[in-house]
């Protein structure tokens, strides 16, 4: 039975195999990284966005159950129609200011 031996020549195209491999695994360790870097962010994204959502659910309960216990007396519907507005403005000055600007000339969502 006869073996064939590798060239040296052989070798080094093997060596210039395995140096790609690795510069490519190398890439690939590098860019998993910053994929999780950013699902964190993201995660941490949501987590503050379900804050916000669960406190304005709180406060639309809250002026629901007001809303049903008036009595028909109209000082009593304009102090809340009053309370409303404050708190309408206050809500949207905090969703304007933690609502990061999107991309220069975006239209909107888009997608299928």
């Amino acid at each position: 039975m006869q073996m064939d031996v590798p060239t040296y020549v052989e070798f080094q195209h093997i060596r210039k195999e395995l140096a790609e491999i690795m510069r490519v695994l190398a890439n690939l360790v590098t860019q998993q990284g910053a994929i999780m870097a950013t699902l964190t962010d993201v995660q941490t994204d949501v987590t503050a966005e379900d804050t916000v959502v669960d406190s304005a659910v709180v406060l639309l309960q809250g002026l629901a159950a007001q809303i049903a216990a008036l009595t028909p007396n109209q000082a009593a519907i304009d102090a809340l129609a009053a309370d409303v507005t404050a708190k309408t403005q206050v809500l949207a000055n905090a969703v304007a200011a933690n609502t990061p600007a999107g991309p220069t000339g975006a239209t909107g969502p888009t997608g299928p």
